[in-house]
């Protein structure tokens, strides 16, 4: 085996072998290989957080869409039902005046109404009522309790003391409510009565 002297070598005249180009070459390639890897990853996350930018838009919009589509349909079934008392009324024919007839008969005598309201869904009304005193408004709300095949559920919302200056009387104002049974209001139920 023959030993190489890289000395004797160099002094022929030879230049050494050195790999100083295939080196150089290697490293470009490398920061070519490098430089593409980042910009394709720098890219490739900017596409990502556009597109998860455009997701959360979506998000936002079908929310938003579930949201009124909720509530329109609550508004759809509150209209349902105010659709079925109507037909409940024009099947069954409110009759309103025996409702007014147990109320005459049923007023104290120092009490009066300013208005009435109906409510055929829950069979309510809600009166406006004035009174010379509590006793009187007390006494009202008795009466009603004392007659539950017209009046049940009896309750008042408020009550209070009014004067309408010096000269002028004071009264107190309140609001008795109850619910009537239905079938004292349905026109063919009345007129079977009478």
């Amino acid at each position: 085996m023959a030993i190489i002297d890289f000395k004797e070598e160099e002094s022929a005249g030879k230049k050494p072998k050195t790999y100083i180009g295939v080196s150089v070459a290697l490293l470009v390639v490398a920061a070519l290989v490098s430089a593409i890897a980042f910009f394709g990853m720098y890219f490739l996350v900017l596409n990502k957080t556009s597109q998860i930018a455009s997701l959360e838009s979506s998000i936002e919009v079908l929310t938003e869409e579930e949201n009124t589509k909720k509530e329109q349909a609550t508004e759809a079934l509150e209209v349902s039902k105010k659709v079925r008392v109507v037909q409940d009324m024009l099947e069954n024919h409110i009759c309103l005046s025996a409702v007014f007839n147990a109320l005459e008969k049923n007023t104290v005598t120092t009490v009066y109404y300013d208005s009435f309201s109906f409510e055929g869904l829950e069979s309510r009304v809600v009166l406006d009522a004035k009174a010379l005193s509590y006793t009187d408004a007390a006494n009202q709300l008795a009466v009603f309790r004392t007659k539950p095949e017209f009046f049940t559920d009896v309750t008042i919302s408020q009550a209070a003391y009014t004067s309408l200056g010096e000269d002028e009387k004071t009264y107190v104002g309140f609001s008795p409510q109850f619910q009537v049974p239905r079938k004292s209001y349905l026109c063919e139920n009345v007129a079977a009565n009478k």
